[in-house]
């Protein structure tokens, strides 16, 4: 995937992903993606503490997560100063994780929205049209045949246990 600019002017209330969530989601996130996710407004900034703490207690880049911890910057500028520091990281963000993410928040919050489909539908054209998603996106249609609701929850929730096998370890 190009570069994603995640928009959330027309979703209310804003997705907004914490700490507990994340890691209940996920078994690792760059700090180039929890940039990317500060950046776009979907995780919350305490986040970023809490996974700079994980980091500096599990990782070997210790004394550079100490020392940018204590320079009090602002998220923008902590983990851009990470992302230069880091070796370990990849160079790319990896956005299918990041969609999953926000896909299993917006299922596990849908009770807060009207209209959880048509939040996904826009996410689906923000994410520039995954393949992935066609199977729960309300507009597109399966060999000429239009499916109900009730399909299009089961592929969204199937959708998420796959990608919850994917990037989250049960041992874990």
């Amino acid at each position: 995937m190009k570069n994603i600019i995640f928009d959330q002017s027309l979703i209310t209330p804003k997705i907004n992903i914490t700490y507990d969530f994340m890691v209940n989601a996920l078994d690792t996130i760059s700090w180039k993606e929890l940039l990317w996710g500060i950046k776009n407004h979907i995780i919350n900034s305490d986040v970023i503490n809490a996974i700079a703490y994980d980091k500096y207690c599990l990782d070997d880049e210790n004394d550079q997560i100490l020392l940018l911890t204590y320079q009090n910057e602002d998220d923008y500028s902590f983990l851009h100063n990470l992302c230069l520091l880091s070796s370990k990281e990849d160079t790319d963000i990896d956005y299918n994780k990041l969609l999953y993410l926000i896909l299993f928040w917006l299922y596990s919050n849908q009770e807060k929205y009207n209209d959880p489909m048509k939040i996904i539908e826009l996410i689906y054209a923000n994410f520039d049209y995954p393949e992935s998603l066609k199977s729960f996106i309300g507009y597109e249609s399966y060999d000429g045949k239009c499916f109900g609701r009730q399909y299009m929850y089961d592929n969204w929730f199937r959708y998420i246990n796959e990608n919850k096998l994917k990037y989250k370890s049960i041992n874990r």
